[in-house]
């Protein structure tokens, strides 16, 4: 998309570089990784025909079908289409329109496409309604200290960069830009995608600054201003991976996964359901279903609200035992963090009614 707006490269690789670093946290081994990949094909395929004049604009209804069957995210896709129709509205361009509309007719028709149907298009509408969401630290609301670092950075400049060429905005891209930074302030993980989405667009900006400022700089300043960039890509760098350390690199699962944990399990079976971690559910999914079910996993947005209601009740009143009761649970596997144990793991290790029979430096099991 960058090359669409003519950016240099040298600008490009600064301004990617940085989107990467505020990416970072969120390029993680899950479902949500597809969601740059969709939204990211969608602003390009848009911009090729809304800068370009190609129209390639048949594409997204299909990328909507895979992208509906492969995350919630898909309801974005018409909201984007949706953006520049009314930029192309506004702007009264007939032609675009009639394109464009009839595109989102397609997009959102095939958002039904899926086996729940509408109700998979409702509830990703209220998507953020969810009581568990308020438990999760991903969707909590983003706060001052979150802007620190790349992802400040981008949205700063970002920002300037519109208020620098108010007489030149282009209105497709001050919506989109809009869209984002609502996403991001809304919850910390959609601060991610607000990089990656936003990019071409901080870029773009930026270059046609830069376009002005070119013609009354000296190469001297030039070669000082790539100094200062390539300085503050360093600096973000080391600060970033600080502040998110990755801790460990290469093929394989990570000790941070009850892997012992379940191969005990197997190899000891135990029969019932289980009371578990959130971050181990999804794991034990894969390693014990169907003879163990869990008691919640990542997904927990897809859990009913009463049972959420339950499951947060239970780690933060520590009323786990209302639960055990109700769901009958017949063992637990508990997370074994640098912080120790988590709430729940505390009331079961002082409960004389639960034995402890594993345990290693990631996990519990009583």
């Amino acid at each position: 998309d960058m090359r669409l707006r003519g950016v240099n490269p040298y600008l490009a690789a600064f301004i990617l570089t940085i989107a990467v670093l505020a990416a970072r946290f969120r390029l993680t081994e899950r479902p949500h990784i597809f969601k740059f990949l969709f939204v990211v094909a969608f602003i390009y395929i848009l911009d090729l025909y809304r800068l370009k004049g190609k129209n390639r604009l048949w594409i997204l209804p299909m990328i909507q079908l895979i992208w509906t069957n492969m995350h919630g995210s898909f309801i974005l896709g018409p909201v984007i289409i949706s953006i520049y129709l009314l930029s192309e509205v506004l702007s009264g361009k007939k032609r675009e329109i009639k394109f464009l509309t009839s595109i989102l007719l397609l997009s959102s028709i095939t958002t039904l496409i899926n086996p729940y149907g509408l109700k998979l298009v409702i509830f990703s509408l209220g998507f953020g309604e969810k009581a568990v969401l308020a438990a999760i630290t991903e969707w909590a609301p983003t706060q001052l200290k979150d802007i620190y670092g790349a992802f400040g950075l981008l949205l700063v400049t970002g920002i300037a960069s519109f208020i620098f060429k108010y007489r030149r905005l282009d209105v497709t891209d001050l919506l989109l830009f809009g869209l984002f930074v609502y996403l991001s302030v809304k919850a910390i993980r959609f601060t991610a995608l607000f990089s990656v989405a936003t990019a071409p667009i901080v870029a773009g900006n930026l270059q046609q600054l830069s376009s002005i400022a070119t013609l009354t700089s000296t190469s001297s300043r030039k070669w000082i201003t790539g100094i200062f960039l390539l300085l503050l890509v360093i600096l973000l760098s080391i600060y970033e991976i600080k502040r998110n350390p990755i801790l460990v690199f290469g093929l394989g699962q990570g000790e941070a996964f009850p892997r012992k944990a379940v191969k005990f399990i197997k190899q000891h079976p135990i029969k019932g359901n289980i009371y578990n971690s959130y971050v181990f559910g999804g794991y034990l999914i894969w390693g014990l279903y169907p003879e163990g079910k869990v008691f919640v996993d990542g997904r927990a947005e897809l859990y009913d609200n009463e049972f959420q209601k339950a499951f947060i009740s239970g780690f933060s009143l520590n009323k786990w035992f209302e639960a055990i009761n109700r769901y009958d649970i017949t063992y637990a596997v508990i997370a074994y963090t640098a912080e120790g144990l988590d709430p729940i793991g505390k009331q079961i290790a002082t409960d004389p009614n639960w034995v402890l029979i594993y345990w290693d430096n990631a996990s519990r099991v009583y």
